[in-house]
């Protein structure tokens, strides 16, 4: 691994003492994709290691970039089969694990985080609507955009 430090997450910016710093891959280092995709990798890289879950506008505001522009980067790392996007069953295991049992105001009851709220909306699930479904779940409003969200993490 190499360590590279990053000002504003550029690699190419000055390096000072009030940088981040980051370890980069020796492989990524090395290969020929953009500076940005390899700074994506390195916070996908960095926030599996957390648990911690990167959505596209996570990213493009990581790289001070636009929603298209980090979709690109994205696109490229997924390419050269370095990230995967997360499938529906597995953001649904890790939106039910959050156990917010007994927070929150409101008499309704998210089935998959058990947070108390004003307000469910209904999501089909397991199967897409789009696809034929036509079983429901009763699921929280950030729950429901959560899994809606673009995540990605290291293909292994």
């Amino acid at each position: 691994m190499i360590r590279t430090k990053l000002k504003r997450l550029k690699i190419d910016d000055v390096v000072n003492d009030n940088t981040e710093s980051f370890m980069i891959p020796r492989f990524l280092f090395e290969s020929k994709i953009n500076s940005s995709s390899k700074i994506i990798y390195c916070f996908i890289l960095e926030s599996g290691k957390n648990n911690t879950y990167l959505t596209i506008q996570d990213i493009s505001n990581l790289i001070n970039s636009n929603v298209n522009t980090a979709t690109k980067y994205i696109n490229e790392l997924i390419e050269q089969n370095l990230i995967r996007e997360l499938n529906d069953t597995e953001k649904y295991k890790i939106l039910s694990k959050k156990n917010l049992d007994n927070l929150g105001i409101g008499i309704n009851v998210c089935e998959w985080c058990h947070i108390k709220t004003t307000y469910l909306h209904k999501h089909h699930y397991p199967i897409k609507k789009s696809n034929g479904g036509i079983d429901t779940v009763n699921i929280c409003p950030i729950c429901h955009s959560e899994f809606h969200n673009r995540l990605f993490v290291i293909k292994e």
